[in-house]
């Protein structure tokens, strides 16, 4: 692969080893302005950067910028996180920056008094009307901006929650790939398909986890999904998406498996699309366009502003995935 691909990876769950609310203190910014012609991050998905780590693949002659995630069951999520901070876990180093400044105390109380929240049980962990770990998902995705970043008294409640939640699907359609912890395998395959790398190991799917260890009753499960009602229509919206891109790679895989097998049979050379870079110079499929064919006579199109030559163009094909 000519030039480098720096993965940005938005860090919007977290497992049972995490509890990053900022990028770890082992990955630094991108460097987009020094030498080398680096490219700037795009800014159609603005102030994403308190939970990005890059890193890189190739040479420094030329760097394309790819936001990538990974999403978690909401539940399992919060209980991970409430494992992680029960054992010590803080942020206090986190600025939580958006539109240039700090929140103020009175903007973001703490959930507890001294140097952390060790030995917390989940009741005063769900009771703390402002723990950051409700919602997590979202507020790590969406532009906290456009709600007056942590004054809630920016807009009603209601109002901001649902500009949260669609700004959160908007930037997890515009990435150029994300994945689901629940779906390790398949989080792989598209991965690997839509960058055109292989992985040395194939990924395992651990379903033994602290918070999977947890006994819990109906009502406290119901009161986690409540916290976390944002998160959980994230969370479907995104199994929905993830499906759909994960079932046309395997359809476009298919077709390139037959005009293989038909080049083989009659002698010819040649591979059906350019590997030259995993976003651009691929052709469109047939079934892309008789998919985007009938989504246009039934009024499904909608625009974007993100520019597509940052995404997989294999997902602009079919605007009702978005």
């Amino acid at each position: 692969m000519p030039g480098t691909a720096v993965f940005l990876i938005v860090f919007a769950y977290q497992d049972d080893n995490a509890g990053q609310d900022k990028a770890p203190s082992s990955c630094s910014e991108p460097r987009g302005n020094r030498a080398g012609k680096s490219q700037p991050v795009k800014k159609s998905i603005p102030r994403l950067r308190q939970g990005l780590c890059p890193f890189q693949i190739g040479t420094k002659d030329e760097r394309k910028f790819y936001y990538i995630t990974l999403l978690r069951d909401p539940v399992s999520r919060y209980l991970s996180e409430w494992r992680h901070v029960q054992r010590g876990a803080t942020w206090k180093t986190s600025l939580h920056m958006c539109d240039g400044r700090t929140p103020t105390p009175e903007e973001l109380p703490p959930c507890y008094e001294g140097t952390d929240w060790s030995g917390c049980t989940l009741q005063q962990f769900m009771e703390c009307p402002y723990n950051l770990a409700n919602n997590r998902q979202v507020r790590m995705l969406a532009d906290l901006s456009l709600v007056g970043c942590y004054n809630m008294s920016f807009i009603p409640e209601k109002k901001r929650a649902q500009i949260l939640l669609e700004s959160a699907k908007k930037n997890l359609r515009d990435m150029a790939f994300f994945g689901l912890t629940e779906f390790q395998r398949k989080t792989q395959y598209l991965f690997e398909r839509t960058f055109h790398l292989k992985f040395i190991r194939p990924f395992v799917q651990y379903n033994s986890t602290r918070a999977a260890g947890v006994d819990l009753d109906n009502d406290t499960i119901q009161r986690i999904e409540e916290l976390n009602e944002l998160d959980v229509q994230l969370y479907d919206y995104a199994r929905d998406l993830f499906q759909q891109r994960y079932m046309y790679k395997r359809q476009l895989e298919r077709r390139e498996q037959r005009l293989k097998n038909l080049r083989r049979s009659t002698g010819s050379i040649g591979s059906p699309m350019s590997r030259d870079d995993p976003v651009e110079g691929r052709k469109k499929s047939s079934i892309s366009s008789r998919c985007c064919r009938q989504q246009a006579a039934e009024g499904h199109h909608s625009n974007s502003s993100l520019d597509n030559s940052h995404k997989p163009d294999s997902y602009n094909f079919c605007p009702s995935w978005k």
